[in-house]
Formats: structure tokens, sequence, C-alpha cells
């Protein structure tokens, strides 16, 4: 009953829109004519009622004695009067602008009529979503301390059906210890990667997982755009190198991950590709990448072009280690020097990856965080093995971490629950 209010308020409003300069004489016809019709509607259902089983509209219009009149009058007066609130105060609330892109509005619970099941993440003790809703994607804001681990993340990570998978940003690292058992009970594999803290952490290498040129060029190109963003996030201004020596950096810095990559073993990571560059001065890198396969030397070949002159190339060298940096740190040259798990194992068996970077030092981490965030969801989309389902689930989104990755790899308009 209220769709059909709802559709003849919208019926009113287009006849209004399409007919300005007639506005005030097309309204009344409309109510007047709504009026009518379910006033002799609500008349002819009481006439039935009390036993007339033929009530005609000449009926409805003469016979003005007729108790079934009277209230089928009255009946439509109410109802006539409840549309007009549904048309001009209710719906005041949701009127959007056609110049704005977006159309958020604040809804009650009727709201998620549809979008409810039991499969999905819980909102609060009353309302569950279904899964396919869920990876829609969820955002739940709030100040710290506001009650946004203990009201939604921790009961979703005890709650999600036990064949699913789990990535969950855990700054703190709490997420992990009030949760870890009871995933593991139902069957779950939890892994920590907390790189920082290589005590605690699984080892991962993005070098080792990338699968081609193309993968290992993105890896280069990332990792010397989010050095430049973290330099400038802690010293306020753009000391890393504009995107001109950025550019010109790339070639090399993907010329020695591939050359890394290819040779293995202890070579085969990030901080060695930095210590090759470091360590070895033109003549040598002439001679190594020169010697090389053939997609080493091409993007060597690139790298000289773009240089000319040795001192040009001194600089880019310059830029290149200022960017990169970060893989000086032995945390980081431990957790990186192999893989101990894959992201295809998201897919392919029911996982928990809790990832545990302090926040205070999200800026520090950035260019590493970054490239790890947009390898494993790059991972998730293209592998699908046993096709389980994988929720995100990103503590403090707003943290300098996760943001470098959205404007990495766009994640706001990739499947993130």
């Amino acid at each position: 009953m209220r769709n059909y209010f709802n559709n003849l308020g919208v019926a009113i409003k287009s006849a209004l829109s399409e007919n300005k300069a007639r506005n005030i004489p097309i309204f009344v016809t409309f109510i007047i004519a709504a009026f009518t019709i379910i006033s002799y509607n609500l008349t002819a259902m009481f006439s039935k009622m009390l036993g007339i089983q033929k009530y005609t509209f000449k009926m409805f219009l003469t016979n003005t004695n007729d108790y079934s009149r009277t209230f089928g009058l009255i009946g439509g007066f109410f109802i006539i009067l409840y549309l007009l609130y549904l048309l001009f105060i209710e719906s005041k609330g949701e009127n959007v602008s056609k110049n704005n892109l977006g159309n958020a509005q604040i809804r009650n619970e009727k709201a998620l009529n549809g979008l409810t099941g039991t499969d999905g993440m819980l909102l609060s003790k009353k309302v569950q979503l279904k899964a396919s809703t869920c990876f829609e994607h969820i955002a739940i804001i709030g100040p710290t301390g506001s009650g946004k681990s203990s009201t939604f993340f921790i009961p979703n990570l005890l709650n999600l059906p036990p064949q699913a998978s789990m990535v969950i940003s855990d700054p703190k690292g709490e997420l992990y210890q009030k949760t870890k058992a009871y995933n593991e009970s139902v069957g779950r594999k939890c892994i920590l990667f907390a790189p920082l803290e290589p005590e605690h952490s699984l080892l991962y290498n993005p070098l080792e997982i990338a699968n081609s040129v193309t993968e290992v060029r993105e890896i280069a190109q990332n990792l010397l755009i989010n050095g430049a963003n973290a330099i400038a996030l802690a010293t306020g201004k753009p000391t890393g190198g504009d995107s001109e020596w950025i550019n010109m950096a790339v070639p090399l810095w993907t010329a020695a991950l591939i050359f890394c990559k290819q040779q293995g073993g202890d070579l085969g990571n990030i901080p060695a590709a930095l210590n090759l560059i470091l360590e070895k001065d033109q003549k040598q890198l002439d001679l190594l990448f020169n010697h090389s396969t053939p997609e080493v030397k091409s993007q060597y070949n690139i790298f000289k072009q773009a240089s000319g002159s040795e001192k040009t190339a001194s600089s880019i060298k310059t830029v290149l280690a200022s960017n990169l940096q970060l893989f000086t740190d032995p945390s980081l040259v431990y957790v990186t020097q192999k893989s101990e798990f894959h992201p295809y194992v998201l897919k392919d068996e029911p996982t928990a990856i809790y990832i545990m970077c302090p926040e205070r030092r999200s800026s520090y981490a950035s260019p590493f965080m970054s490239i790890f965030y947009s390898q494993l969801i790059n991972k998730i989309m293209e592998y699908s093995g046993n096709d389980l389902p994988v929720h995100m689930m990103l503590d403090e989104f707003a943290n300098s971490t996760t943001r470098s990755t959205v404007k990495t790899i766009g994640i706001i308009d990739k499947a993130v629950a």
C-alpha cells in the first residue's frame, strides 16, 4: 500500500515539474481525482462487507445517506493527508540535487530491506547483512575510543562463516590476540604479518610473489612514488624528488629488481636490489645488466637513454636511494628475505591475515605497506582457486599507510568489505 501511494506521489511530482506554468490547477486536479478514486474504492469495500455486492460509481455520487459512503470519504481524507505527508514532508530529507554526484542519505532500519541476511557482517545485535551486500563496501566512522573494534570488528571476526577468508588491518595487534584462538578453532588458518616486528611476523617477499616483468615494474614505480610521499609526510616538504626524477629512476630500479629476482636465493629480494645499486658503480652496473637477460637490458637501456650524462645518472641514483631508504631497516630486510605465505591462500582455504603496523609508524612504513596491500588485492582478484569469499576489514583506514594504498591502486573502487 505504501508503494502504491509513493508511486502516486511520484506521478504528481512528475506532472507538476512538466507543467510549471500551471502547477496549482494541476495539483488540485490530481488531489481531487485521487481523493475521489480512493473514497469510492473504500466505500465499495465497506458496502460489500454490508452485503451490497455491486456498488456503482453513480451510487457513490448520488446516495448521500449511505454510511459506507461517509466512512469512505473520511478514510479517503486521511489517506490523502498521509499521501501529502509522504510527498512534502518525509521525502524532503531524501531529495538530492541533480547536480551532485553523490546520493548518500541518512536512513532508518527500513532502508535495509533486501540487504539483510544470515551470512554477512553484523551491523548491530539485531541487524546482519547478507554476504553479497558486504562486498559493496561498509564504512564505520568514529573517533578513537568510540568502540569500533569492540562493536564491529571483534563481533564480525567471531561471526563470519567458517568458509570465508579475511584480511584485517590490526595496528595494535589487539584483534589478533582476541580472535586468533576462535578462528583457529573453526578451522581458519591465522597469519600475523608485522613488518616492523619481525620476531612476531611471518615473512613476505613481494618480489618473489610477482609473476611478470609488468608486476615487477609496478612494484618499482609504487615504491619510488610512495617513498617520496613518505619523506614529504615526515619532513613537511617534497624532498624525495619530483616526478621527473622519479620517472627517470624507475627503469634503473626495475632493472635491478628483475635482475635480483632472476638470481633468486639471497639476492631475490628488494633490499638486495637496493644494495646492488648502492654498492656498484656505473661501470659495474653496465657489466652486470648488459650481460643479463633481455628484460634487464631493456630496462637498463631506457635508464641510460634518459640519464644521458654520468652526473645525471648519479643524481638519479641519489633520488632512488633517498626514496628507498626504508629497505635498509633491519626489520624490513629480515621480513622481506623470502615468502612464508602467498595471497592465493585466501582463495584456497579459510584464512585470516592480520596486518599489524602501528599507526604512529604508518608514514614510515607506507612505501612497503602500499605494495603489500596492492599486491594482495591484485592477486585475490586475478586468482579463483576454490573461490572462497574474502572480507577485508581495514581498521584505522584514514592513516597514511592505507591512504597511500588508496592513491596507488584505487582500492575504494575495488571489492573491499
